[in-house]
């Protein structure tokens, strides 16, 4: 197959240089609203009409090359460049479909391959993607009221910004009525006449994020659906834009599962896979090959996955006393300037609600992981549990011999006897704190 790009191509390349494309049309809008002539007009249409050729030009200039072996794409301006990515070395393939490009006929698919972290970017149609995309048969398919509990709950920190609204709109009320009597102190320092506008604004624009937000990953969650199949899992999601993925096993160096504490209440997990590529690249936005699964779902999912054993989620070895005092007390700690403002008056005691939402949403978060933060290693697997941000992770490595180890201990830690413990791999890295550091050794050195 030896082809040229579709159109779609020209719209991704143009993407620096799509506001000089929008000027004519700004110009024109404000020149009718305020009914001022559009002098320079015809010259600005003139740039963007020049910007356009050369990019359509440019779009000529381009073919790609694919067979069962190879994939190469070639362009020849503005300087001659060959791109070669074998098909054996591809980790994972991505194809999406946008509203645009199913009118268009056009597709966007992104090989992935190991050590590199630019994907190799495609612009085919709809003909030529069955090279990369066998037929789909999905075994495991997501449900409304999971891509619902799923997208609710992706983001604990969404969801405490949200409860972060109501003390915004109080301080913005208080300030508006009483200016003058509470914050006597402060009139010369702060614009009081506009500080209730501001925060008020700040609770509508939170408000309107979050709902972006959260329509954004219901968008993607809905039409969830998974085909495992001999040696590569294919994933589908997507209700607008719709993208398909197909993860080589040979690639794929172990499974992370994430519970916010949404979904811890419902029992439920979220599984990706880690994927042997640049950390950078996918290391915050893992490909997803379960939404959402319960306990035993789970136990099914990694026994495709780990065909050496399944181990128990239940860490072999967990923190001691002092080491969950690691986890709770700063948390605690940063409690105590929202008690102080609580105690300060009624002007401060919004802003003090506002702060103890944050820290006690992270106290919550960190008391549960005291109980589950822990590391296991056996012969055919290697396990971490820990908190990272507002989410418990539990990783499953089970390639031994691919991932390296180090003990990284402060002067503190040091005293006590304990250290964080990092695990590197080719899909990331992931620290576990505050564990027993000759514990730690004698579990790793007796498996």
């Amino acid at each position: 197959m030896n082809r040229h790009p579709h159109p779609y191509w020209l719209w991704d390349r143009l993407k620096p240089l799509r506001p000089l494309l929008l000027i004519p049309v700004v110009r024109l809008l404000y020149s009718r609203l305020t009914h001022t002539p559009f002098t320079g007009f015809l010259r600005e249409s003139e740039i963007a009409a020049a910007v356009f050729l050369v990019g359509l030009g440019s779009l000529w200039t381009v073919s790609y090359q694919a067979d069962d072996r190879a994939v190469r794409i070639r362009e020849r301006f503005p300087w001659a460049h060959t791109r070669c990515v074998l098909l054996s070395q591809v980790a994972s393939v991505d194809v999406e479909r946008t509203p645009f490009m199913a009118l268009t006929g056009g597709r966007r698919i992104q090989l992935r391959s190991s050590g590199c972290s630019h994907p190799l970017r495609l612009y085919p149609d709809r003909k030529s993607t069955r090279l990369f995309l066998p037929p789909f048969r999905p075994a495991l398919s997501g449900k409304l009221i999971t891509s619902f509990i799923w997208a609710l709950s992706g983001s604990d920190a969404a969801v405490g910004w949200l409860y972060a609204i109501i003390p915004l709109r109080q301080t913005a009320r208080f300030l508006g009525k009483h200016p003058v009597d509470e914050w006597n102190s402060l009139k010369d320092r702060l614009p009081m006449g506009g500080l209730p506008a501001l925060l008020t604004g700040l609770a509508v624009l939170l408000a309107v994020g979050w709902g972006i937000s959260f329509f954004r990953r219901l968008a993607v969650g809905l039409g969830f659906s998974a085909d495992f199949q001999e040696g590569e899992i294919r994933t589908r999601s997507g209700f607008l834009t719709r993208q398909y993925r197909r993860l080589f096993l040979s690639h794929i160096h172990g499974v992370q599962l994430r519970q916010t504490l949404g979904l811890s209440l419902c029992g439920l997990y979220s599984a990706a896979a880690i994927v042997e590529s640049d950390f950078d690249e996918i290391g915050h936005d893992r490909p997803v090959i379960c939404q959402t699964a319960t306990k035993r779902d789970t136990y099914t999912l990694l026994s495709r996955l780990l065909p050496g054993g399944v181990p128990s989620l239940e860490p072999a070895l967990r923190l001691n006393r002092r080491g969950k005092r690691r986890y709770w007390l700063p948390p605690l700690l940063w409690c105590l300037p929202g008690c102080a403002l609580l105690l300060l008056g009624p002007g401060f005691r919004p802003v003090g609600g506002l702060w103890l939402t944050g820290t006690l949403w992270w106290l919550i978060v960190r008391l549960r992981a005291c109980r589950i933060a822990g590391i296991t290693v056996t012969r055919a697997a290697l396990l971490l549990r820990f908190p990272q941000k507002l989410a418990l992770h539990t990783v499953i490595l089970p390639a031994r011999g691919r991932e390296s180890l180090r003990i990284r201990q402060s002067p503190w830690q040091k005293r006590v006897g304990l250290g964080d413990v990092i695990v590197c791999v080719g899909g990331g890295r992931f620290r576990v704190r505050a564990l027993p550091v000759e514990a730690v050794k004698r579990l790793w050195m007796d498996n």
